[in-house]
């Protein structure tokens, strides 16, 4: 199933004679329970596929060989929230790739070992619920159809090791990318202390109104809270957190919520209304609302208990790992059937070839259809969800489907404001964008009054020179004629006015 779980399988076909075909598969599994990909939740996925197998392909002989692994290890675990990887996969899948042996998993995306295959090409199929790429797509997608362009990418580092990794790949993505993204990168470690999410959320303010948050669910709540007190909450900003796997010791409907039953519950919900989740569709998992699907996962919650001595929790989820172990052994079978009908025995004989005709097709399988990409990669659909206002349930907003290069809008979204949000504020991250700065007002107003001044000043003085200057030209045809004298010598005086 996965490498960092040491669950893998490797299949070999031999031709028993013209109507039947021997199929041999040899799985390596961890024991451990904790381990959501280990033998006690898949060994029934295992096990009722085979079944499955025997009644749809009676001339296809299947032998499944386990190699168990029953140490103690300390393997990356969702519910451990360790950083630690049973990663064996880079050890392995060279050897059966040197070999030409089919190998599948259904945990471990393979885009990580994609350099691994030699040049004669990968012998590998993966089926698993973490397709990286589909990931980056989306995330790429959803920035260009609302025209973000700052980012701030918040990784928890104490999370789990699948995070960190995707984390690393995002932010390169981003970064290299010709659309002229602005990334701030930014890794806390929860687990070494308090964060201070007050300064944090303050640093984010003066550079991005969008974030991606990667990290745990009680974490991003506690921001969220702090988001709500600095006013952060209103509209202005989103908040995009990953969900790629739901926790299996919580119920379906609490996995990601505002809710913890203490005194700031009513504070996350008004804060959760500026949240949007990426997470993959309930298709994912299986559920397809059939009776089939009831009865696949009563039959893995009893025969883990029989055959594994392990008990689901009263509340405890099935991990999307255990459809796709069913998933996959179904594909395989068709897959051979399809070959043995053909009678193409060069291609049985070679995992390379194998591979090749998992690629580009969709099956349809009793817990749904499976999409394969044209590398040999499961995709999945994604989905935008946020929680209703009003019942807190998930409703899905947005939508990536598999073989789809554009985001499908489900329905209108709830938004506590204009919905997107601008990449930038009006007035800029820091509120001092030339057209908004309010000094900038007060000089134009008292240049404007005093040039005001000045020119009507001017105007007065002239018109006053001009009116006494007019007026003392007429005052010599002013005087009265009885005031005049006849004078016997005439004098020229020349009379200087001054104003």
């Amino acid at each position: 199933m996965a490498a960092h779980r040491r669950e893998v399988f490797f299949a070999t076909v031999k031709n028993i004679h013209g109507r039947e075909v021997r199929l041999n598969v040899l799985t390596m599994i961890l024991l451990r329970t904790v381990i959501i990909g280990s033998l006690p939740r898949l060994g029934p996925a295992y096990k009722l596929s085979l079944q499955r197998i025997a009644e749809l392909y009676p001339q296809l002989k299947v032998q499944q060989s386990m190699l168990v692994d029953d140490s103690p290890r300390d393997c990356w675990d969702m519910a451990a929230n360790s950083v630690r990887w049973c990663d064996d996969f880079p050890e392995v899948y060279p050897m059966t790739n040197e070999l030409d042996l089919l190998t599948i998993t259904s945990v471990r995306g393979m885009d990580k070992f994609a350099s691994l295959a030699s040049s004669k090409g990968p012998t590998w199929v993966t089926l698993s619920s973490q397709p990286t790429p589909a990931y980056i797509r989306f995330y790429v997608q959803l920035t260009n159809m609302f025209s973000w362009r700052s980012l701030v990418l918040v990784l928890d580092i104490s999370f789990n090791g699948f995070f960190n990794e995707f984390w690393n790949k995002l932010s390169i993505e981003f970064t290299m990318n010709k659309d002229g993204y602005q990334i701030h990168a930014e890794t806390i470690d929860s687990k070494a202390g308090p964060i201070n999410y007050t300064e944090l959320l303050t640093r984010f303010n003066a550079v991005s109104r969008v974030y991606f948050y990667f990290g745990p669910t009680l974490e991003f709540r506690k921001m969220m809270i702090k988001a709500w007190e600095l006013n952060m909450t209103n509209g202005e900003h989103v908040y995009i957190i990953l969900s790629t796997l739901r926790p299996t010791n919580k119920p379906a409907s609490g996995y990601l919520t505002w809710e913890n039953r203490d005194q700031f519950d009513s504070v996350a919900k008004l804060a959760y209304r500026s949240v949007l989740i990426m997470e993959p569709d309930d298709s994912m998992y299986g559920r397809t609302g059939t009776d089939t699907e009831h009865q696949f996962y009563d039959y893995m919650r009893n025969h883990s208990r029989m055959d594994y001595n392990y008990t689901y929790g009263p509340f405890e989820t099935f991990s999307p790992h255990i459809s796709a172990t069913y998933n996959s052994m179904l594909m395989l079978a068709e897959v051979i059937e399809e070959l043995r009908l053909s009678g193409s025995e060069n291609v049985w004989q070679s995992g390379r070839q194998l591979a090749k005709l998992f690629t580009n097709r969709t099956f349809a399988t009793d817990l749904g259809e499976i999409y394969m990409d044209p590398t040999g990669q499961r995709q999945i659909i994604i989905n935008v969800n946020q929680l209703d206002w009003n019942t807190s349930r998930i409703r899905t907003v947005f939508a990536q489907r598999p073989g789809s290069a554009k985001v499908e809008i489900v329905r209108k979204i709830q938004w506590p404001g204009v919905w997107p949000p601008p990449d930038e504020p009006k007035c800029g991250f820091r509120g001092d964008a030339h057209d908004c700065r309010p000094h900038d007002s007060m000089v134009t107003i008292a240049v404007s009054i005093t040039v005001t001044l000045v020119a009507a000043t001017v105007a007065a003085i002239c018109t006053s020179y001009v009116r006494y200057g007019n007026l003392l030209l007429r005052l010599c045809w002013e005087i009265p004629s009885d005031q005049l004298q006849p004078v016997h010598e005439i004098f020229i005086v020349l009379l200087k006015a001054e104003v």
